[in-house]
This record gives C-alpha cells, sequence and structure tokens, in this order.
C-alpha cells in the first residue's frame, strides 16, 4: 500500500471551484455609476478548458499559485489568503481569465466566510472586474452562459440577463493568440460607428437565434470593427482554411470553427503558415459553475 504525503494538494483543501471561460464576440457597453447596472449586452462563447480554484487548509501547493500573485488583481483580494488557483489559459489575452479568476475567489471567499450568498459572491465578483478595468461582461456570461451565450440585458448577475444555444456536435473550436492586449485598449478603440455597428448585429441575431446566425454576425462585427489585433489578411487566411466554416476575433484571440473531420489538416496548414502559432483546442462548456468537495 502506497501513503499520500500528507502535504498533498488532495489531503490539504477544504474544497475546489471550477469555472468555465468565454470569449466574446460582440458586446455594446454600458457603463454607469453604479457597478451593479454596468456591464455590456453581446454574444460570446462559454469554453473549457476551465481554471480551477481551491481553498487550502495549511499553504498553497503547486501547481495552484497564489491568487494574489495575479497582476490584475490589484487590490481586490486579500493578501493572506489561501486560495490557490491553477490557470489553464492564459491571461490578458481575451479568455476572461480576469472573470473567472474574481468568480472563484469570491464564491470560495464568501463561503468561508459564511457571510455571502451565492448570487452575490457573482455580483462581488462583477464589481471587481469593472473596478479594475479588466472586463465588462464576462462573469454575467460565465455566471450562466452555456455554449453560446447571449448577454440581452446587461448589469451584473443579479442585474443582467442570459440567453443560450448550442453549438453542432460536428464541429471542433481552436483558438490562436497572439501579444497581449489590456482592456483599456480595447475599449479606447471603441466608438460610436463599433457601438452602431454592434447594436444592429446584435438585433439581426435576436430575429433569427442560433448557431449559424451567431458566426455570421460575428464574423461580420471581427471585420468590420476591428477590435483585435489580427491583420485582416490573417484573418482571411484563416477563413480560407478548408473545413473552417467561421471565424472570430476579440483583443488578442481568433476564435476558429473547423467541421469535425477536418480539425487535423486544419491545424497542419496553420503550423505550416508559421511554426510559431499559439494554437489552443477548446469545448464549448455546458456545465457552469462546478464546486468540487464543498
Amino acid at each position: 500500500m502506497v501513503l499520500k504525503n500528507m502535504d498533498d494538494a488532495s489531503f490539504s483543501r477544504h474544497g475546489c471551484v471550477e469555472v468555465p471561460h468565454h470569449i466574446t464576440s460582440i458586446w455594446v457597453p454600458y457603463i454607469r455609476a453604479d457597478y451593479l447596472r454596468s456591464g455590456s449586452r453581446g454574444l460570446g462563447l462559454i469554453v473549457s478548458p476551465r481554471l480551477k480554484a481551491c481553498w487550502f487548509k495549511r499553504r498553497i501547493v503547486p501547481p495552484y499559485q497564489p491568487i494574489d500573485e495575479l497582476d490584475f488583481v490589484e487590490n481586490r483580494i486579500s493578501t493572506d489568503s489561501l486560495i490557490g488557483i491553477k490557470t489553464t489559459l492564459p491571461p490578458g489575452y481575451g479568455y476572461a481569465v480576469s472573470a473567472a479568476t474574481f468568480i472563484s475567489y469570491y464564491l470560495l471567499s464568501g463561503f468561508l466566510a459564511g457571510s455571502r450568498s451565492y448570487l452575490g459572491s457573482l455580483d462581488e465578483a462583477h464589481m471587481a472586474e469593472i473596478g479594475v478595468k479588466t472586463g465588462l461582461g464576462d462573469v454575467l456570461a460565465i455566471s450562466y452562459g452555456k455554449g453560446v451565450a447571449f448577454r440581452v440585458k446587461e448589469g451584473s448577475p443579479s442585474k443582467g440577463t442570459v440567453e443560450n444555444f448550442k453549438t453542432p456536435q460536428s464541429i471542433e473550436v481552436i483558438s490562436i493568440y497572439k501579444e497581449r492586449m489590456h482592456t483599456n485598449k480595447l475599449l479606447s478603440m471603441y466608438n460610436s460607428k463599433t457601438r452602431r455597428l454592434a447594436i444592429k448585429l446584435l438585433k439581426k441575431f435576436d430575429m433569427n437565434p442560433g448557431f449559424e446566425c451567431f458566426l455570421e454576425v460575428s464574423e461580420e462585427f471581427t471585420f468590420k470593427a476591428g477590435m483585435h489585433s489580427f491583420p485582416r489578411n490573417e484573418l482571411c487566411f484563416l477563413r480560407k482554411i478548408p473545413g473552417v466554416i467561421g471565424v472570430y476575433a476579440k483583443k488578442s484571440v481568433s476564435v476558429l470553427f473547423i467541421e469535425k473531420d477536418k480539425l487535423l489538416d486544419a491545424v497542419y496548414q496553420l503550423r505550416e503558415a508559421s511554426s510559431s502559432t499559439r494554437i489552443l483546442r477548446l469545448e464549448p462548456d455546458y456545465n457552469g459553475i462546478i464546486f468540487i468537495g464543498i
């Protein structure tokens, strides 16, 4: 019989939470003095792999890192917290890692303190993300989103509304990420023309909601609004790869939807075009936020 070391993470954790990520394709910001009523309407995809955070009894052990070491959390997280985080997707590119991090922290710390409800913790996460300017609608989308998430009403999870749509099982999803772009820079690029386009495309989706329309409007916003770091010729190349049925980009991430039987060929073409291309395979997520061992 093999005995595990008592410092092993399985012995030293009170409980954990797993949180999916969100990649926005279209958004319309609504910024108000009241953070609970601020946010964005829009479309995006809820994806795995998930971020995992755990509340440790004595010390945080690898592969987890102290949550307060992440540069974007600023003064929103207690420095004596024994909450460790394991990020699978890289922060700062457009995967909503900051939103997933704040959600996990406020849910775990709220459970620890016993002073916040589940919904109250999600609202705190929403206000923290707006406060540090890392996002507007990602906490709402992750809190309720499954597959394609349509944020029909802006605000915190206690105020906003999300509708969900499935992606076909015959489709695979990969993403490519480039150099980091801070959310502040992204928001500074957003102008009245961009807003009008986003509102028009969201209305179009609302008239005919579903996966095909999601691809259509997301791609149109990507090419016309340019709210990302991908040159147009690169997006055109991605769109023409055999098997690719749709592409959208936001911030430093582009998302490709590929016919399942063409996935390997598509990845090969991406590698041939540039050996330095950073590719991640994603899965549309339908399971929401999951607690483990609490």
